[in-house]
């Protein structure tokens, strides 16, 4: 869990892990020196997560490497009927609809909860990797959309479909998207990096 995070990987594209990696449940309580409130909240996704490899490779004398493998993957491309997409052109903050954006989001943020995808003013190349995680495949954007967008999607994960009633079962994701974004998950082949851990410990206490 703690690599799927630092890494941004799925589960499945980890391996040379040992078997206590994925039994033993640890408590982490960082901090960083000097915090700066402001700069912390400026932090990109890929800093945050930089910042978290580097505890987990302190911590757990993590070593790894890249290694890449041909596997079945989605490419994300635009649905008959055209992309249903609404660029975002706001320069502050505020929605059009703001029950379209919940949790506070301001531009550039993006939240999944409870089989819902909600993000403002985002680019293709953050939905892509999000959808990764629902479908289980790397998807691969070849929509060729450019701009940054707002997004709202809901679908019915599998292990609940039928088992909601009729007014609140959304689709599936891959029916969710075309009908509600204008996108479609198309079945192929491609590169994609897999992390295999080369060494790995215990943590000793603090």
């Amino acid at each position: 869990s703690l690599l799927m995070n630092a890494y941004n990987v799925r589960e499945e594209l980890i391996s040379g892990l040992p078997g206590w990696a994925g039994s033993m449940h640890f408590d982490i309580n960082a901090k960083i020196s000097d915090p700066d409130a402001d700069a912390l909240k400026r932090l990109s996704r890929e800093q945050r997560r930089a910042m978290m490899a580097a505890l987990i490779i302190a911590r757990f004398h993590l070593s790894t490497h890249i290694v890449v493998k041909t596997l079945p993957v989605y490419d994300l491309v635009i649905a008959k009927g055209g992309s249903k997409l609404k660029e975002n052109a706001a320069v502050a903050s505020s929605v059009s609809d703001p029950g379209k954006a919940p949790f506070n989001l301001k531009p550039g943020g993006f939240m999944i909860s409870d089989s819902q995808m909600t993000a403002i003013a985002v680019p293709i190349s953050v939905l892509a990797p999000n959808l990764a995680f629902q479908v289980d495949r790397n998807v691969i954007d070849k929509t060729g959309l450019t701009g940054k967008y707002d997004i709202n999607l809901k679908w019915t994960p599998p292990e609940l479909q039928g088992k909601t009633s009729s007014d609140d079962n959304a689709p599936n994701i891959f029916t969710a998207l075309q009908e509600q974004l204008g996108l479609k998950l198309e079945p192929s082949k491609g590169p994609v990096d897999t992390l295999v851990v080369d060494h790995v410990e215990m943590p000793t206490e603090n």
